[in-house]
């Protein structure tokens, strides 16, 4: 019989690892660096890491570059 501290750590690992991909899905982005700013303030690497990032939540471009 596996022990309960085991099985809970290992239900903590799952929701944690589910929850990061909900929060942040996998896209196949490329690795050019040409940043841009999204509505929520966050400087994104790219358009391409912008658009990902908004499959989870509405996000814009608010203008090229940092933030």
């Amino acid at each position: 019989m596996k022990s309960p501290i085991f099985i809970t750590l290992c239900l903590l690992a799952f929701v944690v690892l589910t929850e990061a991909q909900v929060t942040r899905p996998l896209c196949p982005c490329h690795r050019i660096y040409l940043p841009v700013c999204g509505s929520d303030h966050v400087t994104y690497s790219n358009i391409c890491e912008l658009r990902c990032a908004a499959k989870v939540m509405m996000i814009k471009v608010a203008k090229k570059g940092r933030c």
